[in-house]
């Protein structure tokens, strides 16, 4: 009774110990991707660092099972020290558990690269009859702005006037626009590529439209036949608008050089039922502002300005009465909310960046990088201490665990979301609350290991007295590590780069920490009965199903739009990661006997957490689009415009990142496929002969007719209780 007694104290020590340790993952890790998003870094070097630092992480697992497994080796006949027997291990995981926290918290100390708006310059309309530009003023040191791609967007008018005391060369249109051509100001220009631009809600003018057939009215001269007259007046205002006044008036405006009052009229194309017409605006003094869509082409510098063609789509007709000699007439125009949401000139504020980013790239991969490495060397030492402390009940010891990752990923979640947070947050760096969270828990967690004497993470009395099982099935231990490497590839654009594509405006901690949150909720009655499920399914059947499942993880992310939605989907994970998960390490460990436990429980996590996850990254980062195609097409990344007809079409297939959800979903398909048919055509034939005599150690085969089912687990159990199943 008294040893039963000790044995249910130092398991709820080690479950304390697990609470706090992966209540501490729930506070970080679901939101890692978005403090590496939220770092201001450019898109090429935030994909790096998430596909680096799991590949690096890798080596943590690898290094640190082999040399626990020594360390035990030479522990293995002192059973006299019963008290010490655990040490060594308790060593190696404290160490590289408050390695872990010191490397995350480290984050913390790297500064956000930030783009500082230093002024505003001005900005405005310029228009004569060979086009139209928009001019702004020069950055001192900063020069233009230079579009990568023909820019589209809105420009708000007002105030046009006429202006005859403008340089020479203001706004370059002193000649027609050509499509082919690249402007040279004193510096050069720069020519782009066209390529499909955005496009912008078009807002109705507050002007009425004129009909360009009469614009002679106003500009006293004789019509034009460029303009297009297809919505003319009748014939009698075309032709008999002509009147003496008329005349007479602009007659005298030739002789006496007084100039009479002119409204300026702006003219621009515009498709109407696929047909191109032109479309005047007339301004007058009381004039309201009003929009117009406008594509920015490339730019021609000077000394105090930056002047960004339009092209030939606008036109201002300059009266002749206005025309001197030296003086260039054109119409100028005031730009209403030049800097807003929506409009073209957004990007080209004088703007200078904060920090280093190269010094914030660095640092962030070397300490991203090492907290990953010793943290997954923290996970494959818990799992195999686990795997001796409860043996085949050791899922149960998880589900305190999975429920503290879940809550403190909601609540973390919840305190930096946007417009649910009871916090002010504006002072505090992104997720700053979450990495101060994660040191804490594992700090916690670190003095229950120190301190808690009756902890045992050690083997057990039973370990060495227990039936061991031989490294018989190599191909098979290498044949799990690669199904284990394919399900990591799969796992890992889910995890580190799914939450940069969910198309949410505000709020998208929330989401993340409930999808965290609904995950593990679902899990926790597999969690629960995992040996069972595991040992009444078998470990291959379990494992098909989680690519089965991916197929529709997959899938939902490439249809699903709503966060809400897809924080639901989350749930999945009770099959893709947990079930998964766990008949992995029960599987690999009768695969190999207990000498190498903490190596083999070590290779599994770097396979599939590091490994897979890594090269899982990698492959995204390659089917992503380019930072030159997000910034020419901003509105395409969280918009799913899919046309299910042209879905593999380059054109039609808008929304770029949903081509890393058709890939993963036909991945996943195809490895379900080919893994079942290997299973059933080659693995299970060999249930029907004796995998295990019966030798010196008592395993026998297992019985040809049990289930018709290849259940490995039930090899090396052979329908018995096992002595390693202690009481909790």
């Amino acid at each position: 009774m008294e040893a039963m007694s000790v044995e249910k104290i130092s398991l709820n020590s080690f479950r304390a110990f697990l609470f706090f340790f992966f209540g501490g993952a729930g506070c970080l890790l679901p939101f890692i991707s978005l403090h590496l998003k939220s770092t201001g870094l450019d898109t090429d070097e935030i994909r790096l660092i998430s596909y680096v630092s799991p590949l690096v992480a890798s080596l943590g697992p690898i290094v640190i099972g082999p040399l626990v497994d020594y360390f035990s080796g030479k522990r293995k006949s002192d059973v006299r020290k019963s008290t010490i027997r655990d040490t060594y291990i308790r060593t190696f995981l404290s160490v590289t558990i408050l390695l872990s926290a010191v490397f995350y918290c480290l984050l913390l100390s790297v500064a956000s690269v930030e783009n500082v708006n230093l002024r505003q310059p001005e900005a405005s309309f310029v228009c004569n009859e060979h086009g139209a530009s928009l001019v702004q003023t020069k950055c001192h040191d900063l020069g233009c702005f230079q579009y990568m791609n023909v820019e589209t967007g809105m420009a708000t008018l007002q105030n046009c006037k006429f202006n005859c005391n403008l340089p020479p060369h203001y706004g370059y249109l002193d000649r027609p626009y050509q499509d082919a051509e690249v402007g040279g100001g004193q510096d050069g220009a720069s020519k782009s590529t066209t390529t499909t631009p955005r496009t912008s809600p078009r807002m109705q003018s507050l002007r009425p439209e004129v009909d360009i057939s009469n614009l002679d009215d106003f500009f006293g001269s004789e019509p034009n036949d460029d303009y297009d007259d297809g919505d003319a007046g009748s014939g009698e205002d075309s032709e008999f608008n002509w009147s003496k006044r008329t005349r007479r008036r602009r007659d005298a405006q030739r002789e006496t050089g007084f100039l009479l009052e002119e409204n300026p009229h702006i003219c621009h194309d515009k498709l109407i039922r696929g047909k191109s017409s032109r479309t005047c605006f007339v301004f007058t003094p009381n004039s309201a502002a009003f929009n117009v869509s406008v594509q920015v082409k490339p730019f021609h510098e000077d000394g105090h300005h930056c002047s960004y063609s339009l092209g030939s789509n606008f036109s201002c007709r300059i009266p002749g009465g206005l025309e001197k000699p030296n003086e260039f007439c054109k119409v100028v125009c005031e730009l209403e909310k030049v800097y807003s949401a929506g409009n073209v000139l957004l990007n080209s504020q004088c703007s200078q960046i904060q920090n280093d980013p190269s010094y914030t790239f660095w640092s962030y991969l070397t300490f991203r990088s090492f907290g990953d490495l010793f943290f997954a060397a923290s996970v494959a030492l818990i799992l195999g201490a686990t795997i001796m402390v409860a043996g085949n009940h050791a899922g149960r010891e998880f589900v305190l665990p999975t429920l503290s990752y879940g809550l403190m990923a909601t609540i973390v979640g919840y305190i930096h979301s946007d417009d649910m947070s009871p916090l002010h947050l504006d002072n505090i760096p992104n997720f700053s609350l979450g990495i101060v969270g994660f040191g804490i828990f594992l700090v916690v967690a670190l003095l229950i290991l120190i301190f808690a004497s009756n902890i045992c993470v050690g083997p057990p009395d039973w370990w060495k007295t227990n039936r061991n099982a031989r490294l018989r099935q190599k191909a098979e231990f290498f044949a799990v590590l690669l199904v284990l490497l394919i399900l990591g590839m799969l796992w890992g654009p889910i995890y580190f780069q799914a939450p940069w594509h969910i198309p949410s405006a505000s709020g998208l901690e929330l989401y993340v920490g409930c999808a965290a949150a609904v995950g593990a909720l679902f899990s926790l009655p597999f969690v629960w009965k995992a040996y069972k499920i595991v040992d009444y399914c078998g470990y291959s059947n379990l494992l098909i199903a989680a690519f089965t499942i991916y197929i529709l993880r997959y899938t939902g992310l490439l249809f699903i739009e709503n966060p809400w939605v897809l924080s639901i989907i989350g749930c999945m994970e009770a099959f893709t990661l947990c079930l998964m998960l766990f008949s992995a390490v029960y599987y690999i460990r009768h695969l190999v006997p207990k000498r190498l436990l903490f190596t083999s429980q070590a290779l599994g996590v770097a396979a599939h957490f590091c490994l897979g996850g890594g090269l899982g990254c990698l492959v995204s980062t390659l089917l992503s689009p380019s930072d030159l195609y997000l910034e020419a097409n901003p509105r395409n990344i969280t918009s799913l415009e899919v046309d299910l007809k042209n879905v593999l079409t380059k054109d039609e297939f808008r929304a770029p990142y949903h081509v890393i959800y058709c890939v993963g979903a036909v991945t996943a398909a195809v490895a379900a496929v080919v893994y079942f048919f290997l299973y059933h055509c080659c693995l299970k034939k060999r249930c029907f002969a004796p995998l295990y005599r019966n030798d010196h150690n008592g395993v026998a085969a297992q019985d040809p007719g049990e289930k018709g089912m290849y259940t490995p687990l039930r090899v090396i159990r052979n329908g018995k209780q096992m002595k390693d199943e202690v009481a909790t």
